[in-house]
């Protein structure tokens, strides 16, 4: 098993329905279509993207590093990986009742949680070596 393999198996599997018809999509491993894998890359490497841009582009100015800019790029970071999420199962997976799965709901569901504690932890680490070292996701919501 790959790492990425394993760590889709720790976030995802404990979510699907092993009954339904679609669960063959979300499956790993050789004959089966890896949809769990492409999920995790993706929920990995977006809050990483966005969170990146606001600490190294966007707060390179202090003048444009607010509390709502933040929440601004935290919200589009997150819509992003919802739309990637569907068109990954669509397109690489080629899971064509994608819209009207209930495997892939609470995979959606479940990926808000995820990418609100991988913006965070990313967050953390780059306020070290930013502009900003006082602004992150837990200050922007409870302040």
């Amino acid at each position: 098993m790959s790492l990425i393999e394993k760590i889709s198996e720790i976030l995802y599997a404990w979510l699907l329905n092993a009954r339904a018809t679609d669960y063959k999509f979300f499956q790993n491993g050789h004959g089966y279509h890896n949809g769990m894998e492409y999920l995790c890359i993706a929920l990995l490497i977006i809050p990483l993207l966005f969170s990146l841009y606001f600490y190294f582009v966007q707060a390179q100015k202090l003048a444009n590093a607010t509390r709502n800019a933040y929440l601004v790029i935290c919200a589009l970071g997150l819509l992003s990986l919802i739309v990637a999420s569907y068109v990954i199962m669509f397109t690489f997976v080629g899971h064509e009742g994608v819209f009207t799965d209930g495997n892939m709901f609470k995979i959606v569901l479940a990926d808000i949680v995820y990418y609100a504690i991988l913006y965070q932890l990313y967050s953390w680490f780059m306020k070290g070596v930013s502009n900003v070292p006082n602004l992150d996701l837990w200050s922007c919501i409870f302040k």
